[in-house]
């Protein structure tokens, strides 16, 4: 640190690792285009495509147009998106999602998923949200398990928290998948959440809804949350990921469940920052807090808007483009990974 400054940076700031993609994109700037071959540029997960056109269109109209009357909602457009708006977002984005999860986590008939519109929170994207539920479960000197090799953005919030990452270590040889049984060994009295990140990040590998549905047994056992984001989740074969969302006997998600989502990634609008934390609605009225610190309102409003204003996002998202899981698939060909649905 430079020598001019007088003021002092806390220790657990300046000891938490530098993020490694601005590093990746200095070392690209220093890169010399050797003729005809460009630099490849593969340090971030990055949309491959443009946002479908409709998406597009659907952006500008909002942001061109007053706010619209969706039910009882009026949804921000045109100069209302400039004002305040509501520290959880629309509350018609809010539904249009739960929609959308009763979508994708009951199937086609939509059936027995229970989610709330009052159990959603959307965020200045996923890493916000996560930052938000770990203030929510966790303080300064607590545990939170990060399976191996872990999202460093996760890392690093946990860091600057003051809260231990506690490594959960995984194997090529199984899969890079966890186990509870390892898992278990490693919870403490100072554990207060287990991450996991499916289809993960940076492994790609997609955990079996059997290894979901053990880690959610082992939160129930040990009374701490699991924290699932999801936001890869519509990069891979359709069908339930998992089913924690519907009831069962002797289960309610929201005893233990914390479902993180990034609209950024499926979407393809990294830039605009959009995500989604689903919790128990007691839990959203503390996350509620630390968002209006955060972020007061949601940046995205226009963007949020044009996404929720369908009764259903995923018709747009799914059926109007049927290729978004094409990559995957292609991909399990040359280098299959360990793990399905089943």
């Amino acid at each position: 640190m430079s020598q001019i400054v007088a003021y002092n940076v806390p220790d657990i700031i300046k000891g938490t690792r530098m993020p490694p993609i601005p590093m990746a994109s200095r070392w690209g700037s220093e890169y010399k285009d050797p003729g005809s071959k460009p630099l490849i540029n593969l340090a971030q997960g990055v949309p491959g495509e443009q946002p479908h056109p409709s998406l597009i269109e659907r952006l500008s109209r909002v942001v061109l147009s007053p706010g619209a009357q969706q039910g009882d909602t009026t949804v921000s457009g045109g100069t209302d998106s400039a004002a305040y708006g509501s520290v959880c977002g629309d509350s018609a984005m809010r539904k249009a999602l739960v929609e959308e999860m009763r979508y994708v986590y009951g199937g086609n008939d939509q059936l027995d998923v229970d989610i709330q519109v009052e159990d959603v929170a959307l965020t200045a994207g996923c890493n916000a949200a996560f930052m938000a539920a770990v203030m929510a479960v966790a303080e300064r000197g607590d545990e939170v398990m990060l399976p191996v090799p872990w999202y460093f953005n996760n890392e690093m919030t946990l860091r600057i928290l003051g809260i231990e990452p506690v490594a959960l270590p995984v194997s090529i040889e199984a899969g890079f998948l966890p186990t509870v049984e390892h898992a278990e060994r490693l919870i403490t009295s100072r554990t207060r959440a287990i991450t996991l990140v499916s289809p993960n990040n940076p492994s790609g590998v997609t955990y079996p809804r059997s290894t979901i549905r053990a880690f959610a047994n082992l939160a129930v056992k040990h009374k701490i949350a699991l924290i699932i984001d999801e936001t890869y989740r519509d990069f891979v074969t359709p069908g339930p990921p998992h089913d924690l969302f519907t009831p069962q006997e002797n289960w309610n998600w929201r005893s233990n469940i914390i479902h993180l989502f990034s609209f950024s990634k499926s979407y393809r609008v990294p830039g605009h920052r959009l995500g989604a934390l689903v919790a128990d609605r007691s839990v959203i009225d503390e996350v509620e807090k630390i968002l209006d610190c955060m972020q007061v309102d949601l940046p995205s409003s226009p963007l949020a808007a044009s996404v929720g204003d369908e009764a259903t996002s995923r018709h747009l998202d799914l059926e109007l483009d049927p290729g978004k899981h094409v990559s995957l698939s292609k991909t399990a060909e040359v280098h299959p990974t360990s793990g399905d649905h089943q």
